[in-house]
Formats: C-alpha cells, sequence, structure tokens
C-alpha cells in the first residue's frame, strides 16, 4: 500500500502550465509519469497519456521504442521554429514486491528517502523529446544514449519524490532548494516554500510512501 499527495502549479510568472501529470491505479500496482514541457503543452500531454496508455516497459529496449514512437509522433507534428518538446519520467511500483520500475529521459527529478534522508537520486540529463532530438539538432541526445532504465527496492516507509525543475529550481534556472531539505518535508510545506521563492516556473511534485 501507498499513499499518495501531488501538485502542478504553473507558478506565479508564467502564464500557462507546460508541465505534465498523470497518474494510474490497478489492483497492485501504481504508474506515474510527469512531464516537463517547453513550447506548450503538447509535447507533454502527449507523453505522459503515452505511457499510461501502455503496459510499463518491462526492459530498456522496450522502454526506448516507446519514446522513439512519441518523438517521431512530435517530429511530424512540428509546424514553428520551436516544436514542442518534453521531459519524460515514468514509474511504476508493484504494491507486493514494493518495486519501483523507473524510465527517464531529460531533466525531471526522481528521488528516494529513507529516514528523511536522500538515498537515491537519479542523474539528469540535459535534453528533451521532439523534433529537435529527432533531428539531432541544438545539442539534443539520443533516446537511445539517453534513456534511463531501472529498479529499485523501497522499504516501508521509503519516500519516492518526483519533480520538475521548477521544484528545485523555482528561481528559474537557478537551484534554491536542496534535496535534503526536499526529502524531510511535506508537500504543502513545498508548494509553500515555492511560492515564497517566486514560483518562476511550472512546477510538478508527486510524494508516495509505501506504507506496508
Amino acid at each position: 500500500m501507498v499513499s499518495l499527495a501531488a501538485f502542478t502549479t504553473p507558478g506565479l510568472v508564467k502564464t500557462v502550465n507546460e508541465d505534465a501529470l498523470g497518474i494510474r491505479f490497478s489492483p497492485n500496482e501504481i504508474t506515474v509519469c510527469i512531464c516537463d514541457g517547453h513550447w506548450g503543452q503538447l509535447a507533454a500531454q502527449f507523453a505522459c497519456q503515452t505511457f499510461l496508455n501502455r503496459p510499463f516497459p518491462s526492459d530498456k529496449n522496450r522502454a526506448i521504442k516507446i519514446l522513439d514512437s512519441i518523438q517521431t509522433r512530435l517530429f511530424r507534428l512540428q509546424d514553428s521554429p520551436k516544436p514542442p518538446e518534453t521531459s519524460v519520467l515514468a514509474v511504476k511500483i508493484n504494491l507486493g514486491f514494493n518495486t519501483l520500475h523507473f524510465v527517464s529521459y531529460g531533466d525531471c527529478r526522481l528521488m528516494i528517502s529513507r529516514d528523511h534522508h536522500p538515498i537515491f537520486n537519479l542523474p539528469t540529463c540535459p535534453t528533451w523529446l521532439g523534433a529537435l532530438s529527432f533531428k539531432n539538432l541544438r545539442h539534443r541526445i539520443p533516446v537511445s544514449q539517453a534513456t534511463q532504465f531501472g529498479s529499485v527496492t523501497l522499504k516501508k516507509t521509503d519516500r519516492v519524490l518526483l519533480f520538475t525543475d521548477g521544484v528545485d529550481e523555482c528561481v528559474y534556472e537557478t537551484p534554491t532548494i536542496s534535496n535534503s531539505w526536499l526529502a524531510s518535508h511535506t508537500p504543502d510545506q513545498i508548494l509553500n516554500r515555492i511560492c515564497r521563492h517566486g514560483a518562476q516556473d511550472n512546477a510538478t511534485f508527486v510524494n508516495l510512501q509505501v506504507l506496508k
């Protein structure tokens, strides 16, 4: 069993929330996907729904195929010099075995904390999924190279934190809130602190906690 709390907000400066958040429940597992979109909402919403509407990939090759299909679709939809693109992070927690599986491409954050201390941080990658990555332009990194896939065994009371860079960099593109602080505070406290710092970017945060 897990508890879940989440928020997504455009912040106090931007008028449009280009992040996407989706959650899928089933009797034995929960799937969560967050996406940090650029140049509109389309890419993030499309990528999020794609991961929620398909079986969670069972290995890295399948994860790459899903991301490739999203990338191809976004390439075909491009119609401007700034085509929509997105970071993607999807996780699945098996509630019987307390096992977390993850797929990541880009700079969304995944952290696991135990006893209020971070014990796992998934490295981020400075790239975004869309037409530019499809064409290998502007330093976008190919899906085959930048996709991360793996699993972590969770213990009782572990917290799983997923968030976009508007949380820890709520002063735009500037590290503002440390992982150690996030690991020891509640979602309400985190949202309040983001707003006190000015909430200059869209921010999405998900807190999952293993209860047994």
